[in-house]
């Protein structure tokens, strides 16, 4: 993550929405060279959050597919 106060993972709605909030920043705002990187990061980070919200084990899932 960016900084040391930025979590491994989203772990409620109140952090989803802020994820979601600085995702919003970075994808209306100037373009930077490390605006890129963190738009991927705090996608991947949602993305998780909403796929454990609805039950399912992401981690799990993208292993299975990585096996040749």
């Amino acid at each position: 993550m960016s900084h040391v106060l930025d979590p491994d993972e989203i772990a409620d709605d109140r952090a989803l929405a802020a994820a979601r909030r600085e995702l919003d920043d970075l994808l209306l705002g100037e373009p930077r060279d490390s605006a890129g990187t963190r738009v991927a990061e705090l996608a991947g980070l949602i993305e998780d959050y909403e796929a454990r919200c609805a039950g399912y084990d992401l981690a799990h899932m993208k292993r299975l597919l990585a096996r040749p």
